[in-house]
């Protein structure tokens, strides 16, 4: 009987996680990445607020001393509306540096989204949506000062 009850508990346990388990994969590649030091913090918010005042919903930084000018990762997320950040971070401090004029110091990335200018753009500017089920790839080109 207990075997039974562990049994039941299983596959309850199992259809709990496919029902509320990510269905939808963002496959994200990032180009022209320039071969430095530091690391690469890859950033996705689900809202204007969100980005704002930096509070992701993800992320997720990697060394850069395994990684060429592009990169390639995938990631599991509920369906919903997302923007994607890539921040070339050489002196590995976790946030954007500029210059004493106001230019970025490192590199930077959105996703779908080619950047023109200086300014951060508004959230509304790159964000995608990612549709239950859906498998979405999205391109990042690095820009630099």
């Amino acid at each position: 009987m207990v075997n039974l009850f562990k049994y039941i508990g299983l596959v309850l346990s199992a259809n709990m996680f496919f029902v509320t388990g990510f269905a939808q994969t963002l496959e994200i590649k990032i180009h022209n990445l320039k071969k430095s030091e530091g690391q690469l913090c890859v950033t996705l918010f689900n809202s204007e607020e969100g980005f704002k005042h930096e509070d992701p919903c993800w992320y997720k930084i990697y060394a850069k001393d395994k990684i060429d000018e592009e990169f390639e990762l995938s990631v599991e997320l509920k369906a919903g509306e997302y923007g994607l950040t890539v921040l070339d971070d050489v002196n590995m401090d976790k946030k954007m540096n500029y210059t004493k004029i106001g230019f970025p110091k490192e590199g930077f990335g959105f996703g779908g989204y080619k950047h023109k200018g200086i300014f951060k753009p508004g959230f509304n500017s790159f964000k995608f949506k990612l549709e239950e089920g859906q498998n979405l790839k999205i391109e990042v080109e690095m820009k630099y000062y």
